[in-house]
This record gives structure tokens, sequence and C-alpha cells, in this order.
């Protein structure tokens, strides 16, 4: 998919816990969407099944706002 850089990215997890960005900040900091953990399905209680994370690398590791786990959607706006 190809998004604009201008567009803006809402997460919104299972919990309805929603981090909203511009896609040229997700993808500035080198954000990925995981569904594997060392080959396997990320369970539930590790923020599966499918989960944002960070390389440690990143400006936005340490972010914890934009680390969103359980994630129902992913809008671009």
């Amino acid at each position: 998919i190809d998004v604009p850089a201008t567009s803006t990215l809402n997460t919104v997890a299972l919990n309805d816990y929603a981090f909203k960005s511009t896609s040229e900040k997700f993808f500035g900091n080198d954000a990925y969407l995981a569904v594997l953990r060392d080959g396997q399905n990320i369970p539930m209680d590790a923020g599966g099944p499918i989960r944002i994370v960070f390389d440690t690398s990143s400006p936005w590791f340490t972010n914890l706002d934009a680390w969103n786990w359980s994630l129902r959607t992913i809008e671009v706006l």
C-alpha cells in the first residue's frame, strides 16, 4: 500500500486505546507490524495477534505511546 507521507495513521487496539501520528513519523521511526515472535503467532497476553514494534535504534523505541498492542484497526486518515 502506498501511503502518502502527509497522511495520518490512527492505530486502535482491542481495548480501544488509540495512537495517532503522521505516516511520515511512523515510517521515519522504523515502525514494524509484528505478527510473529520467534516464528510463532504472538499470543494475546503478549500483545498479539498484531502489534506495532520499534527497533532499539529507533528514536521511538522509548515512545511507549506508539507501541500499540493487540491492534484492531489501522486507519489512514
